[in-house]
């Protein structure tokens, strides 16, 4: 994990509640099998690990309650933290990318960036964090809209999940048609 994934973590539930911790427990980090990354890693001929480093796409509006302690101020979390895995083996490219709270999009791009045109992968596995609790506005439906049209234009087969929500997977679905399917918790994805 990121050496940083030990930080002071929090979701903003509204005035009425406050903040919550939503880091992991520190005690994670003292297990011997945890190893400590500083951004990048190459694990074996199959396995890298990559950070969005530079965002090119704004954060995706569902994560401005996201927020990191600092100082004695809770600032908006900037996904330091989070990594993503590209699986390479049998010919095939598998990116697993949690939620991307980074944005799909950025990670998209960071893949390409980093790693070349060539390994983009056949199949993306992850949640793009764009649900909300509340009603979705105009803005909110258009925002879901441009990731859509975006994320269309690259080669890849995304499966989503969770953290997408049900609502906006519909949504996608639309656009994306065969190119999009949902993973529920259980489910197995076949790579043929």
């Amino acid at each position: 994990m990121q050496h940083n994934a030990g930080g002071e973590y929090y979701a903003f539930d509204g005035e009425d509640k406050g903040y919550r911790y939503i880091g992991i427990d520190k005690k994670i980090l003292s297990l011997p099998q945890v190893q400590l990354l500083k951004g990048d890693a190459k694990i074996d001929d199959e396995f890298q690990v990559f950070t969005v480093d530079n965002r090119t796409y704004p954060l995706p509006s569902t994560n401005k309650r996201l927020r990191e302690l600092c100082g004695g101020e809770y600032t908006q979390d900037e996904f330091h933290h989070e990594q993503n895995l590209l699986l390479t083996a049998c010919g095939k490219k598998i990116l697993f990318c949690g939620c991307a709270h980074n944005g799909i999009l950025n990670v998209m791009e960071t893949l390409e960036r980093k790693f070349g045109k060539e390994m983009l992968p056949e199949i993306v596995i992850g949640g793009f964090h764009l649900m909300k609790r509340t009603e979705f506005s105009e803005a909110d439906t258009n925002e879901v809209a441009e990731i859509t049209n975006r994320l269309k234009k690259y080669p890849s087969h995304f499966a989503t999940c969770h953290c997408t929500g049900i609502p906006v997977f519909h949504q996608m679905k639309e656009i994306m048609g065969g190119q999009l399917s949902y993973v529920r918790s259980g489910d197995e994805v076949l790579i043929e």
